[in-house]
């Protein structure tokens, strides 16, 4: 591990591309305006100064005198003002190319991961981190850098005025303030705090996460009159994230009261000195002056010194954000050829393949929630081990088995969502390996279970499968998709909404299968397609699947056995692995398990709410 690696805002600079030019200058006119800030307050003590020291002597006060004090008040706080303004002209701008310049590249890194990536990490993650994070990280620059910076210049600034006026009254000053920082900040050294705040970071995800979970399913809850507490996954993540924000209140709530009254107070610790050497000396009047000056000046300190505990949550905070903005960066894409070959033909050959989903390809804790705890070496559920077959073009082969077994990491280690860990996966005979991305998305089509509908016209979500398409060629392919009943109700042009929530399951399916006719792939994955569906809407999915397969090398993956019954061969997985293959017919007669499950299906199909022979 490379302990040298920066972090925080210098990492920031660093990932987002941005030059830190900017952030010097509104730096340098932040420590500016905060030491023009403090001529105010001296003018003020000077102009007290006069009046005092002309009281009680005959000599009359010195007007010209005074009259400068107030006009160098008045400029200075002008002066300040201007400073202050190009300082936070300058972070906000500053603030603004370098999140804009962290999203594009956090954008075009997302687009080059392999697609086992999302399937693996939430939604809610990635939302969080591109989002969230991000805005917190634009307040931080375009405000709380020349609020640190405005800071740290006004105390050292103050206090190196106190150590000149009266060095003995200074440094009391400096002890209270300096033991105010190490009663709050001695709890950030804590190991146990820092497991806080990424606590705190990955419980804020899970709800991210677990809400727009809940906010999909929420027509499902209400039609069942169920409320937010009955959903389990939101209800743990609001839990843990409580216990979080308690449990770091309580650790810390003590540690920021006695901080608040030291730096509130601090100026008061002098007076004892004060009255002491007044009264030992009373001819001693200048430490009444410096006191006085000490006084005056507080005001000017004091906001800043409070303002170090707001700083200190936030850069703890931003770490945290960067770091998990790098965890996104550390997950490497999937090696790309450099002379990338091209594929002869449409068929498909798995070579002895093996995968494990393992939590370093991800790099994100959400891995291990997703598919259990995994010890090294073990195998992970639905990963597939020494995966032998091949598919001639123009053929088909349906993947069978229960859930976990491994079928779907078939259909995405052939995507190329993964890649594999021994073997190999060859279209063509040539390796997906050695293929462009662009290649392979062209060769093979996907029709999953699960539809996805952008928010846009049916024309577009239809266009997706070939943006370049004509009317001609969207309507053909919706004519064979058996999409003409959708094209009569709404029309090419009409807007379905956010995930086509205006359509029904089936009619998503039948539109799914319409922009894969477009796209015209040779190679077809098809994952439970219909598992879903009603009798009518599977039905008329069919005749669409029946014209999508043909001249296709396909690959299905199903649950409802009548729908492979005519699949040039049929195999059977279990915990990874290849336990029968055949026909239909064959594997009626050879496999004891394929029968077993063929019988189970036709006895599910044949049942009914009449049928009573089983209920005892």
């Amino acid at each position: 591990m490379n302990t040298d690696k920066k972090k925080g805002i210098p990492r920031l600079l660093e990932i987002s591309g941005e030059k830190k030019w900017f952030l010097i200058v509104s730096a340098v006119l932040a420590a500016v305006s905060t030491v023009i800030q403090i001529v105010p307050y001296i003018a003020s003590y000077k102009i007290i100064s006069i009046y005092i020291e002309s009281r009680g002597t005959s000599s009359p006060q010195d007007t010209d005198e005074v009259f400068f004090w107030g006009i160098t008040a008045v400029a200075s706080v002008l002066l300040s003002m201007l400073f202050n303004g190009g300082s936070f002209i300058l972070s906000h701008f500053a603030a603004f190319r370098i999140i804009f310049n962290l999203r594009i590249r956090l954008a075009e890194h997302l687009a080059a991961l392999p697609l086992g990536y999302f399937t693996r990490v939430s939604t809610g993650e990635i939302h969080k981190t591109i989002h969230d994070n991000a805005d917190l990280i634009e307040l931080f620059i375009s405000h709380k850098i020349p609020d640190m910076v405005m800071t740290l210049t006004g105390a050292a600034a103050v206090f190196t005025m106190y150590l000149y006026a009266d060095w003995q009254l200074g440094l009391i000053c400096i002890l209270v303030y300096a033991l105010s920082l190490f009663i709050q900040f001695r709890i950030y050294g804590d190991e146990g705090v820092k497991k806080e705040i990424r606590g705190y970071f990955k419980a804020l995800e899970d709800i991210n996460a677990s809400s727009m979970e809940f906010a999909r399913g929420i027509q499902v809850f209400k039609m069942f009159s169920l409320s937010a507490g009955s959903f389990s996954s939101l209800k743990k993540s609001v839990i843990t994230y409580r216990d979080f924000a308690l449990r770091f209140a309580d650790r810390g709530s003590r540690d920021f009261i006695i901080f608040t009254i030291l730096v509130n107070f601090f100026i008061f610790f002098i007076y004892p000195v004060v009255i002491w050497i007044n009264s030992s000396s009373p001819e001693n009047s200048g430490i009444v002056l410096s006191a006085l000056f000490f006084t005056v000046l507080s005001n000017a300190i004091l906001p800043s010194l409070m303002n170090i505990m707001n700083i200190s949550n936030v850069v703890m905070t931003i770490n945290e954000g960067v770091e998990r903005i790098d965890a996104i960066f550390s997950v490497e894409p999937l090696p790309v050829p450099e002379n990338p070959k091209e594929p002869s033909g449409s068929s498909v050959e798995f070579d002895h393949v093996s995968f494990t989903y393992h939590d370093e390809k991800y790099g994100s804790e959400s891995i291990t929630r997703n598919s259990g705890e995994l010890s090294e070496g073990h195998h992970a559920p639905g990963g597939v081990r020494d995966i032998s077959f091949r598919v001639e073009e123009g053929r088909s082969l349906a993947i069978i088995g229960r859930s976990g077994s491994g079928k779907s990491s078939i259909l995405s280690l052939l995507s190329r969502f993964h890649d594999v860990d021994s073997g190999c996966i060859r279209i063509g005979g040539t390796d997906i390996r050695e293929m462009s991305e662009k290649c392979l998305m062209e060769k093979v089509g996907i029709v999953l279970q699960k539809t996805f509908m952008f928010d846009g016209t049916i024309r577009e979500n239809i266009m997706a499968g070939k943006t370049d398409a004509t009317d001609e060629e969207i309507l053909n392919a919706a004519r064979l998709a058996q999409c003409d009943d959708i094209l009569m109700k709404y029309g090419l042009d009409y807007h379905i909404g956010n995930s086509g929530d205006v359509l029904s399951g089936g009619e998503k399916q039948r539109l799914n299968i319409a922009r894969a006719i477009l796209k015209n792939s040779p190679v077809l994955l098809l994952d439970e397609v219909s598992s879903a569906l009603d009798s009518e809407n599977e039905l008329r999915l069919n005749r669409a699947l029946n014209e999508l397969k043909k001249n296709r090398t396909i690959i299905m993956v199903a649950h409802k056995l009548n729908s492979i019954t005519d699949a040039d061969e049929i195999i059977m997985v279990d915990d990874g692995r290849i336990v029968a293959r055949g026909t239909h017919q064959s594997l009626l007669g050879n496999s004891a398990e394929y029968r077993k499950l063929w019988e189970l299906y036709e006895n599910a199909d044949r049942w009914s709410l009449n049928s009573r022979e089983d209920m005892a």
